[in-house]
């Protein structure tokens, strides 16, 4: 089973939520999962095979878009911000775990840490998917021109990578927790991010 429009009536062709657009978002999960595949046997120095269960992946879909309608529907805003919509696809890809490990783990010829890091392969996964949408890793911000600065804030940022998989592990309770700590990441002063988020406060939302 793949997205089928006419048994999943979640399209809602006025407010954005296209067929294009939905589209894109499951090709773009597929692409980033091929390069993640590669990128993640190569990181632990054996090949391993992962896979996406693809009717998973649409149940993740379907549950992200529907909750994006009700943000619309409910709250004053024309279009959720890009940290909300990878707030929610992180919240039900971690609620349905699409992401599988096709082989034994016990088995792999491998080291007790890298068989955690399999076991958690979904919470690898997300953590650089996360960083990616959200930071622009083209463009460095201004106060990391300093090499100084840039060594430190590049140390403090392995220790936010690492409470991130604790928090998606074991922390995790709703997509607005998620987008906290998103939002609470864009203020480190390492990197640019790739879009404004805070261009619109709440106040402006309210007068809308």
């Amino acid at each position: 089973m793949h997205l089928t429009f006419e048994n999943f009536n979640f399209t809602d062709e006025k407010k954005g939520f296209t067929e294009p657009y939905i589209n894109d978002i499951r090709k773009g999960l597929l692409e980033y999962a091929g390069v993640f595949f590669e990128e993640f046997s190569k990181d632990i120095g054996i090949s391993v095979d992962l896979a996406i269960n693809e009717d998973l992946l649409d149940l993740v879909i379907v549950d992200t878009v529907e909750d994006l309608k009700r943000i619309i529907s409910f709250h004053p805003t024309k279009k959720p911000n890009l940290i909300k919509v990878v707030s929610y696809i992180t919240y039900w890809w971690l609620r349905r775990r699409p992401l599988i490990v096709k082989d034994s783990i016990n088995k792999l010829g491998t080291s007790q840490e890298n068989k955690m890091r399999l076991n958690f392969i979904n919470e690898h996964f997300l953590v650089p998917y996360i960083e990616q949408r959200i930071f622009n890793f083209d463009k460095g911000s201004e106060i990391c021109n300093n090499k100084k600065h840039r060594t430190k804030f590049e140390e403090q940022w392995k220790y936010i990578r690492k409470y991130m998989l604790y928090f998606l592990g074991y922390r995790v309770d709703s997509p607005k927790s998620i987008e906290a700590f998103i939002l609470a990441s864009t203020l480190h002063p390492i990197r640019s991010t790739s879009d404004d988020f805070f261009r619109h406060s709440a106040t402006d939302n309210l007068k809308e």
